[in-house]
């Protein structure tokens, strides 16, 4: 186990890095990338608006190197999160 941990909500218990390292994905909207991360049990990822730019799917890229298609939900320029 890793001595690095990381808490998901305040005062939750900690995650060994071993267990939250599969939650990071690479987000391919076209010919760039980005960095996301899952944030919910039922698939729901975050990135960056600059990231989908004003794609309507993108490719999912696991950290086990699986591939998948998203859907781009929603976006806020703004706040710069897709």
């Amino acid at each position: 186990m890793s001595a690095i941990a990381f808490r998901t909500t305040a005062g939750a218990t900690p995650l060994p890095v071993s267990q939250v390292v599969g939650s990071v994905v690479t987000v391919v909207p076209g010919s760039g990338q980005g960095s996301g991360f899952l944030i919910s049990d039922d698939g729901y990822l975050l990135t960056n608006q600059h990231v989908v730019g004003s794609a309507k799917q993108v490719k999912i890229r696991w950290s086990d190197g699986f591939e998948t298609i998203g859907q781009v939900v929603r976006t806020h320029a703004a706040r710069d999160v897709a």
